[in-house]
């Protein structure tokens, strides 16, 4: 009976958190000058014959749309579980820094980069998209700081 548990929690936890797959979703949100920015990406398709998932972005400034796009990606446009979990093998070699975080009551395993020069952070962990935290450069010094609010893995 252990033996059965275990491989049963090995196989779920491991399609838990596969992707890219329909339904598959995230919210950043960032504040910036008492602006609230949000970018909530949606996996809506997937075309099997093309390996192309059909991918809506939405981008909302004070919870008015700014921009409403869906496009087409190739799955090599896309963060996989075999993708993050190099992330993970390689990141204290490529400069990282292993961790975890907490989202909705979810302990996330994620490997954060620094870039000294720009700057600028990002932070790649086991979640649709792949992305946890990024930033985008304003000007003068000033950058929108994202961070990853809520995800859902698709079906």
């Amino acid at each position: 009976m252990k033996i059965l548990i275990i491989f049963l929690l090995l196989v779920f936890s491991s399609l838990v958190w596969s992707f890219p797959k329909v339904g598959d979703f995230v919210r950043f949100e960032a504040h910036f000058q008492g602006d609230h920015y949000k970018i909530e990406k949606k996996v809506l398709a997937y075309d099997k014959e093309k390996d192309l998932f059909k991918v809506r972005t939405l981008s909302l400034v004070n919870n008015e749309i700014s921009q409403d796009q869906s496009h087409d990606l190739p799955r090599n446009f896309l963060y996989t579980r075999e993708k993050v979990e190099n992330v993970f093998k390689t990141c204290v070699s490529r400069e990282g820094a292993l961790g975890q975080i907490r989202i909705e009551d979810k302990v996330i395993k994620v490997c954060e980069f620094y870039n000294e020069d720009s700057q600028l952070s990002y932070m790649i962990g086991e979640v649709p998209f792949g992305q946890v935290k990024f930033q985008i450069y304003l000007q003068d010094e000033d950058f929108l700081d994202f961070n990853l609010t809520r995800f859902v893995h698709g079906e």
